[in-house]
């Protein structure tokens, strides 16, 4: 099974990651217009929603009404970017997978690498589908309340009157298309972090289990493991290099829709919109916390590789593999900790972090 293949195949259908199999000049002239299309699909859309924010919102519940979505397309936007300027990095990271002291060596190792990528690719599709499937209730639920006002699904500047059933299909459809694009997107990046964060954890089991398997007549096994460890910490630094500003924009974005989203749930009663603006609230914790959960999983599976080596039948080996492993110990206290422009650790504090400021400025709002 591919890693990450699920999220590699969002990527691609997005038009951020041609195949690799496209490599005739007609192949890769019809993909670099699709992604165009899909390019100016979103920005349009984008262009529409500050528009509308600039010409038609008046009072406190259009900008509420109109924020939700204007935020999700800035972060879209930013992880588009973000991504395909460290494009060439990603794909590195990985096909670094693929390679030594990464790759597994016997069926155990394998086993343990199956398994996180079928994880990896269960949290994708699953991730997708939630999200989806909220979606899908404002997309069927908004036509059948409102088609005599042929009310759209989200506010924007339209330059036309689309009061005409074809004009109202047109542009409803191109709601639809850009916004789908715009969960995926955020689904595809969201997936790719967290899936090179089980990447990493994966790595770490594995590191535990050769550890646990050090043989006393191979003199080089500790310094493999050695090396093993020194390659997961460059590559988690690495990682967290390629997503820095997507996880800086990822907290301010979900602590302003978190706290709008309360501000507006105060506001109105639990009817339609109230409903949607609890699913909306809903993806905003459950992006943060995704993001959250993982890296504090690293963080404290990192720390149990001095366990590990305790664990391992370290006593029967030599005077320089026991040093050896002693520096691993010592390099294992500091975690590998994943940060957000180098202030915000992306754990579980900083989620409860993130929702305790959310509350504070809503109360500052409220007053």
């Amino acid at each position: 099974m591919t890693t990450l293949r699920f999220t590699l195949l969002m990527l691609t259908a997005l038009g951020c990651l041609r195949p690799a199999t496209w490599t005739s000049a007609l192949k890769k002239l019809l993909y670099s217009i699709y992604r165009w299309i899909v390019f100016g699909i979103i920005q349009s859309e984008m262009a529409t929603l500050i528009l509308d924010i600039m010409y038609n919102v008046e009072t406190q519940d259009d900008f509420s009404d109109n924020f939700y979505m204007t935020m999700s397309l800035l972060g879209c936007n930013c992880k588009l970017l973000n991504f395909m300027i460290y494009r060439d990095e990603i794909m590195i990271l990985i096909n670094t997978l693929r390679e030594e002291p990464f790759l597994p060596k016997n069926p155990a190792e394998v086993d343990i690498k199956m398994k996180f990528d079928k994880i990896i690719e269960s949290n994708a599709v699953q991730f997708l589908t939630v999200v989806q499937c909220i979606l899908m209730v404002s997309w069927v639920s908004t036509p059948i309340m409102e088609s005599k006002s042929r009310k759209l699904v989200f506010r924007s500047w339209i330059p036309y009157n689309y009061s005409s059933p074809t004009l109202y299909g047109v542009t409803y459809m191109h709601q639809m298309i850009s916004t789908t694009a715009d969960t995926v997107m955020h689904i595809a990046v969201d997936t790719l972090f967290n899936g090179f964060l089980l990447c990493i954890y994966c790595q770490l089991e594995i590191l535990e289990y050769r550890l646990q398997h050090l043989a006393k007549h191979e003199q080089n096994s500790a310094k493999e493991c050695a090396r093993h460890h020194n390659r997961i910490y460059k590559y988690a630094a690495t990682v967290n290099k390629s997503f820095q500003v997507v996880l800086c924009f990822q907290f301010i974005a979900a602590g302003s829709m978190i706290c709008f989203n309360i501000y507006r749930l105060t506001q109105t009663k639990i009817t339609e919109k109230g409903i949607e603006t609890i699913m909306l609230m809903f993806c905003s914790l459950l992006q943060i916390f995704y993001y959250c959960w993982y890296g504090n999983e690293v963080k404290q599976k990192s720390l149990k590789i001095p366990d590990a080596i305790l664990a391992s039948n370290w006593e029967s080996l030599d005077i320089n593999s026991k040093r050896t492993l002693l520096m691993v110990m010592l390099r294992a206290t500091f975690p590998m900790e994943f940060t957000s422009a180098h202030v915000v650790s992306v754990n579980l504090e900083s989620f409860m972090t993130v929702i305790k400021t959310s509350y504070s400025a809503y109360n500052v709002l409220n007053r």
